[in-house]
């Protein structure tokens, strides 16, 4: 085997949908192992629409995705079914034993290993890097038919596939068997694995990042007394966009002058709606859908504050790291977020932003008087907030540790 440290890698990353526009977290890991020379190749079951970032069309990943579920007629998929079926006595007792269980999503399940084994099927890769646990157990899956042999192999579990793991739970004891590596985000989600039964000694802590580099300011001196803050985030109910609602509700009470825009789509979409107009702030607060990278980038240069005040869901869902945190200070935001998951991990309390109990609206109100009332601080805060995010959060920092990780794999595999 020729000098692993002096060669390029084959890696392929395992998605369930590619490029998804809230997954930039993907996308920069793949980005740096590029501009490391190594032989990125994307596996994905689902293509969607634009809009997509830019970095997506500069680096030209589409090119580089190959789509599984390419088996729309349904002669194809029972003649693909049937071919697998007969190739083995592992794979037709496997496949059988799905169809038989009579559960459609178990069916469905099989065919996506049969759509991913035929898209690897007699390639060459070092690494196989699924994302999310789904994804993961459909490589295991795999290699339970003795496919894929010799091919090291890497799960990222991100959130919610450590939080609904019902259906999977039997596929995620054999993926936690046969799988080489699982790297989390936050120790708040090394918990969680370990809960789910995967062995701490197989778990690194390796959370995702961002390309500094996009993410600069160039904010104007502040020539007003009007605060601008800011939430980033899907609007769901983890998240709690309704509790920025809230804040700005008893901010507008105790006549603080601020602004306030929320950037996402979700399920709560319409219900934050009627909670603007009814509270009267629909002069107070803008509400976006969806944006892009480089939009979100412009919005957080035209804030003040980022406001995240996240909480646990009725299934007892967090956020497990939330990026958005660190494009936020890495844009010389300081951060407002509540004690809950992985988030108090992503920033330094009183030096980069504040950590607060979860749901105690008067404090975050507090603090943010307390920002409004002293903007030295913010851009003092701002600036702690670029240093920390780039010696711990970028994309080169973090991308040196799984380059590591990927060789390490492959000297034990020797």
């Amino acid at each position: 085997m020729p000098d692993i440290k002096m060669s390029k890698l084959n890696i392929a990353y395992i998605v369930s949908a590619f490029p998804v526009i809230s997954e930039t977290f993907i996308v920069n890991q793949i980005v740096d192992m590029i501009e490391r020379g190594h032989n990125i190749f994307i596996y994905s079951f689902e293509k969607l629409a634009p809009p997509y970032h830019q970095i997506i069309l500069k680096y030209r990943l589409l090119d580089r995705t190959y789509y599984c579920n390419n088996f729309n007629n349904r002669n194809k998929k029972l003649k693909l079914i049937f071919q697998y079926m007969f190739s083995s006595w592992i794979v037709l007792y496997r496949i059988l034993w799905h169809i038989l269980s009579f559960d459609i999503k178990k069916i469905q399940f099989m065919i996506h290993c049969l759509y991913m084994d035929t898209s690897l099927k007699n390639r060459q890769f070092d690494i196989l890097h699924a994302h999310f646990g789904i994804n993961g157990a459909i490589i295991s899956e795999i290699k339970r038919w003795k496919h894929l042999k010799g091919i090291r192999f890497i799960t990222t579990f991100h959130g919610y596939d450590m939080h609904k793991p019902s259906f999977f739970k039997n596929y995620y004891q054999y993926l936690f068997t046969k799988g080489d590596l699982f790297t989390v985000n936050s120790n708040y989600s090394r918990n969680l694995l370990e809960n789910l039964g995967c062995l701490s000694k197989k778990i690194e802590k390796l959370p995702v990042g961002l390309n500094t580099s996009l993410f600069v300011s160039n904010r104007p001196i502040k020539v007003n007394n009007c605060i601008n803050i800011l939430f980033v985030g899907r609007l769901i109910e983890f998240k709690a966009p309704n509790l920025v609602v809230t804040i700005c509700s008893e901010l507008q009470s105790k006549n603080i002058n601020f602004k306030c825009r929320i950037i996402g789509d979700g399920e709560l979409f319409e219900s934050l709606s009627e909670q603007i107009k009814f509270l009267s702030l629909q002069d107070k607060i803008e509400l976006y859908g969806g944006q892009t990278q480089e939009e979100i980038i412009h919005a957080m240069d035209k804030s003040d504050i980022f406001l995240y005040p996240g909480i646990y869901d009725k299934t007892g869902r967090a956020e497990n790291q939330g990026l958005v945190l660190q494009e936020a200070q890495c844009m010389k935001l300081p951060v407002l977020v509540s004690n809950v998951g992985g988030m108090p991990e992503g920033l330094i309390n009183g030096i980069t932003g504040y950590v607060l109990n979860v749901g105690d609206i008067q404090g975050f109100v507090e603090k943010i008087e307390f920002l409004y009332r002293n903007p030295q601080t913010v851009e003092k805060m701002g600036n702690n907030a670029r240093d920390f995010v780039e010696n711990n959060f970028s994309s080169e920092a973090l991308g040196n540790k799984l380059e590591c990780i990927y060789l390490n794999l492959l000297r034990n595999n020797q």
